[in-house]
């Protein structure tokens, strides 16, 4: 590592909090896919006669089974990404993170978001304060709530740093634009297994063209569905 002088602070993450949150949602959305395959599977022959509710039920779960295990799994990336143990440390000359370190000098930019309202659940989550630096050899750092005294570390790096401003305009629309393909692409592939669900639960004895047609369809929804999350973390990584 850089030597940076001498150790001012450390800030640790509570990133275990995120870790067991994530498998808990994790668990939410595999109990939910349990729950509606259950249903395709044994549901018309229960509710015979009653095929919206059983619609409306399956619909819900798998809703939920999607929403929970693509959230689920996105919490535990990001808990694990960084490591159960992850530690800012802020020296004299600059900052540092498990092997990585970084000059103030190197510092471009610093943009900081606060949630509208400070709530226990933006607190549990971190989501109540984000701040996210930039550096000149393309790496950046993300400390949150979930920070140890993030909002004094924020000003300790912005006093250092008075001359970094917000990341440009356009780089901010383009991590915005990567998020919007990531509601397409989790809603895309959600039609594509509720399409699926209600062959297979309604049997509605289409023929083989309508049937060729949805198949195509099918093919091509989730195909874009792909393309549209791996159009989200690439934004991300050029965030």
């Amino acid at each position: 590592m850089t030597d940076l002088g001498d150790l001012r602070s450390t800030h640790a993450v509570a990133n275990r909090r995120i870790l067991t949150f994530g498998v808990f949602v994790l668990l939410i959305g595999i109990v939910a896919a349990v729950f509606a395959a259950v249903l395709v599977t044994d549901g018309p022959r229960r509710w015979a006669g009653n095929s919206s509710a059983i619609d409306q039920t399956i619909g819900f779960s798998l809703g939920a089974a999607i929403v929970g295990v693509v959230g689920g799994v996105l919490l535990l990336v990001k808990a694990l990404r960084s490591g159960l143990n992850e530690v800012f440390e802020v020296y004299e000359h600059g900052i540092a993170r498990g092997s990585q370190s970084w000059r103030w000098e190197q510092v471009i930019s610093i943009d900081t978001h606060r949630a509208p309202r400070d709530t226990g659940a933006t607190r549990f989550l971190g989501t109540n304060h984000r701040c996210v630096v930039r550096f000149t050899d393309g790496a950046r750092i993300r400390f949150d709530g979930l920070t140890e005294e993030s909002e004094q570390l924020e000003r300790v790096v912005r006093q250092h740093c008075p001359s970094a401003g917000p990341q440009p305009h356009g780089e901010q629309r383009w991590r915005r634009f990567g998020v919007g393909w990531l509601v397409v692409g989790i809603v895309l592939l959600g039609a594509v297994v509720a399409m699926f669900a209600h062959l297979v639960a309604d049997d509605p004895g289409y023929g083989d063209g309508t049937l060729a047609l949805m198949s195509v369809g099918a093919i091509v929804a989730f195909a874009a569905g792909v393309m549209c999350i791996t159009t989200f973390f690439m934004a991300r990584r050029k965030g």
